[in-house]
C-alpha cells in the first residue's frame, strides 16, 4: 500500500506508519513523505485554522495521488482556561473518502 504523508518530517511519517500499520497488519507500506504547504501560518492557533491546515495538506496530496492513502497532519496551539494547550488535527483520504479526527 502506497501511503503519502504531507510533510518531510520523520516524527508525522513514523507516527503515520504506526496507525497505519494498526489498521492494515498484514500490508507491506510504501511511505512516502512529500512537503505541501498547509496555506495557513507556520504555527497555527485555534482549532479551525489547525484543522484548514491537516485538511487542505491532505487534500493536496490526495488530488496528486487520489489511488494511494493520503494523510495531513497539523499541530496547533490554543489558549484555554488552563492554559496553552497543544494539539493536532488528522485528515487522512483516499479518493472520495475522508477522515478528520482531533
Amino acid at each position: 500500500m502506497k501511503i503519502w504523508v504531507a510533510s518531510a518530517n520523520p516524527v508525522k511519517i513514523e507516527a503515520s506508519k504506526l496507525g497505519v500499520e494498526t489498521f492494515f497488519p498484514d500490508e507491506e507500506l510504501h511511505m512516502n513523505g512529500l512537503p505541501v504547504a498547509s496555506g495557513v501560518s507556520d504555527q497555527p492557533f485555534g482549532d479551525e485554522e489547525t484543522r484548514l491546515g491537516a485538511l487542505q495538506r491532505c487534500r493536496h496530496l490526495n488530488t496528486l495521488y487520489p489511488d494511494d492513502l493520503s494523510i495531513g497532519i497539523e499541530g496547533g496551539l490554543e489558549k484555554t482556561a488552563f492554559g496553552m494547550l497543544a494539539f493536532a488535527w488528522v485528515c487522512v483520504a483516499r479518493g472520495k473518502n475522508r477522515g478528520l479526527a482531533r
